[in-house]
């Protein structure tokens, strides 16, 4: 019986830390004001992308690049999360190591860039 109390508590502490950990998960911006913003604010230089540019179902987006032109990134916003994971699968520009979609967002770039974007 001890033993088995010792292992409930172990599986409850373990759970309880994989619960605060994915609490606490960073979000992206949700428009594209407060992405340009918080690009800006860190020292990218931000591109706000046309409609003649954006793939199809993207409603808006920007490209973002450091002052020393090391760090980068693109972001697009779409109508749908379904069509942003349509997109986001389909995506084959190499030059971004990290490639994700959260909601109607789907982003790209370098370890950097993308850090600061989802904080």
């Amino acid at each position: 019986m001890n033993k088995f109390i010792k292992s409930l508590s172990l599986i409850l502490v373990i759970f309880a830390l994989c619960f605060t950990f994915t609490a606490c998960k960073t979000e992206v911006p949700q428009n594209i004001d407060d992405a340009v913003s918080l690009m800006q604010d860190n020292g990218y230089t931000v591109n706000l992308l046309t409609s003649d540019v954006l793939p199809e179902g993207a409603i808006s987006g920007f490209t973002a690049r450091s002052e020393d032109g090391l760090n980068g990134m693109l972001a697009l916003w779409f109508n749908s999360e379904e069509e942003a994971e349509a997109y986001v699968d389909g995506w084959i520009d190499d030059r971004y190591s990290i490639r994700e979609f959260n909601g109607l967002c789907v982003y790209g770039g370098t370890e950097k860039a993308v850090e600061i974007f989802k904080s």
